[in-house]
């Protein structure tokens, strides 16, 4: 089930989000540069929940997914944050959560919708490739690692 996150949510995506990226991101980001579990705690209750989803079964969270309408490009939604728990990838949940924030994002009005990924993410790059992303041109660094936007219609 996909619901809306709420603030008892917190520590768990938070400890979601921290296996989910030494899973993924081990092979060219030094764990002692990811955050940790307090570190995101915190970013979450800064950030706040909102246009944060959960997708939940059997009472645990096993997925997380962010959207936000941008503010600088009218018409223009950026999927912030999508991670399944490492043992449940595979089962469909990442395609689930992708499909919501797209919705969410088409909900507010959005015709077109960016995501920045990791240029070594060769996982995430073919996730959201089959999912019509394509590169857009832009680029940057995160954490001294090269990272690339893709864009699609929605």
């Amino acid at each position: 089930m996909i619901r809306a996150a709420t603030p008892q949510d917190i520590r768990p995506c938070a400890e979601l989000l921290v296996r989910a990226w030494r899973h993924a991101y081990v092979d060219f980001l030094a764990v002692e540069a990811m955050p940790g579990v307090q570190e995101r705690v915190e970013r979450l209750h800064e950030r706040g929940l909102e246009d944060t989803y959960v997708f939940e079964h059997d009472g645990r969270i096993a997925g997380v997914v962010r959207v936000q309408a941008l503010t600088d490009e009218a018409g223009v939604g950026e999927l912030q944050t999508l991670y399944v728990e490492p043992a449940a990838q595979g089962a469909g949940i990442g395609g689930r959560l992708h499909e919501h924030a797209l919705d969410v994002l088409r909900g507010a009005g959005c015709r077109e919708a960016v995501l920045w990924v990791w240029s070594p993410n060769g996982q995430g790059r073919d996730f959201y490739a089959s999912r019509g992303w394509r590169p857009d041109g832009g680029s940057g660094t995160w954490l001294d690692t090269p990272a690339i936007r893709l864009r699609r219609g929605l």
